[in-house]
């Protein structure tokens, strides 16, 4: 195991290291609960890997079941919303070898994923849990990442976004997706420049949506009412959740050499991975 890793799994308070002004300094940090707290980065910052001929692009991912085992956790090492659960999951993780290996392959494997998405546009990590929730988990399980999210110099283009509350409801779910979705293309993507968005050619732009909920596929197709030119296109992962820890990092992978390739793509899509 990396010992970088091996040195954050073996701290006594993972959580205590949190950054002290996480959610005051939202463009320091990848955590948020607010979306608008970021800035246009559609146009702000160009894309590394995107030609200037190449339909611009942003990316949102789920948190659990798409980048991070979740389903497993909960159901292998009874993972629960709480730190006492957290604390515990850790240490059963430390107690096998395998588990640590398979943990920091999975971290690398994400690590990869990140980065290679993020170079052809913004990306948004969306979780139905608190963003308190997911920085600890991150802290804990993925500390590396942790570190890179944190950080001002690594994955800038790279944010995640926490449920301001826990759902009562599917349909409350569902709402807070779509408006989320919306405020994303509306307040972030083209903060600077909204009357962009109802200019056929520069309010032109892809949304690629990654998740295994269906309320995502739905909410990504929603947002024409705010942007009637975005182009978008959803990556329906609905397996999972049921994946082995050897084959989640197989998973990564193929979303590596996926998702990317979806950006070039002028034409809308859904699809079922």
């Amino acid at each position: 195991m990396n010992p970088n890793a091996h040195h954050f799994l073996l701290n006594k308070d993972p959580l205590g290291s949190l950054h002290p002004t996480i959610m005051s300094q939202a463009m320091v940090s990848s955590f948020s609960m607010d979306v608008s707290a970021y800035s246009s980065d559609l146009y702000e910052y160009p894309a590394t890997k995107r030609p200037d001929t190449i339909l611009p692009n942003a990316f949102v991912m789920c948190w659990e079941n798409v980048l991070t085992p979740n389903f497993w956790l909960r159901q292998k090492l009874n993972l629960k919303s709480s730190i006492e659960s957290l604390d515990a999951v850790k240490q059963q993780i430390l107690r096998s070898q395998h588990l640590q290996m398979a943990f920091a392959t999975i971290e690398q494997d994400l690590i990869q994923l990140l980065n290679t998405v993020s170079n052809y546009g913004p990306l948004f990590i969306v979780s139905d849990e608190s963003i308190h929730s997911v920085e600890a988990l991150c802290k804990t399980l993925f500390p590396r990442l942790a570190y890179c999210l944190n950080s001002t110099t690594t994955m800038t283009r790279v944010h995640v976004i926490g449920a301001p509350t826990r759902f009562q409801s599917a349909a409350e779910k569902a709402d807070w997706r779509v408006n989320l979705l919306q405020s994303l293309c509306r307040d972030t993507l083209f903060a600077a420049r909204p009357q962009n968005l109802l200019d056929s050619q520069a309010g032109k732009f892809g949304l690629v949506v990654v998740s295994p909920y269906q309320v995502d596929i739905a909410a990504s197709r929603a947002t024409h009412k705010v942007a009637p030119f975005v182009v978008a296109k959803s990556v329906h992962v609905q397996k999972a959740r049921h994946l082995t820890l050897q084959d989640f990092t197989l998973h990564l992978r193929v979303l590596a050499d996926y998702v990317p390739s979806a950006a070039p793509c002028d034409t809308a899509f859904a699809i079922t991975l």
